[in-house]
């Protein structure tokens, strides 16, 4: 496994974990490595390499909508014009 391959699974598992700041962190050594891969590249190699990277661009997208739902829930839930659950409930007096 290479190293380029190694982070693109470290930056895939923290985007499955949430893990934001540190994939962030994870930015600067991923150009580092980048800048290193040059030459001639085993097929085989590139081929892994372009799978992961294609997966971890579906993880992040599906990231980016999850955050994008979870802003949106609350102000859904607060606006029953909106057709909040909020709407629905009622409170209740518990029984005695």
């Amino acid at each position: 496994m290479t190293p380029l391959e190694t982070l693109l699974e470290d930056m895939a598992e923290r985007v499955r974990r949430a893990d934001f700041p540190a994939l962030a962190l994870l930015a600067p050594q991923l150009e580092a490595a980048l800048t290193g891969f040059g030459g001639s590249v085993d097929p085989a190699v590139m081929s892994r390499l372009r799978r992961k990277a294609e997966e971890n661009a579906q993880l992040l997208e599906a990231a980016r909508r999850g955050l994008r739902a979870a802003r949106r829930t609350p102000q859904a839930g607060r606006n029953p014009a909106r057709g909040g659950w909020l709407a629905n409930l009622r409170w209740q007096r518990p029984p005695l």
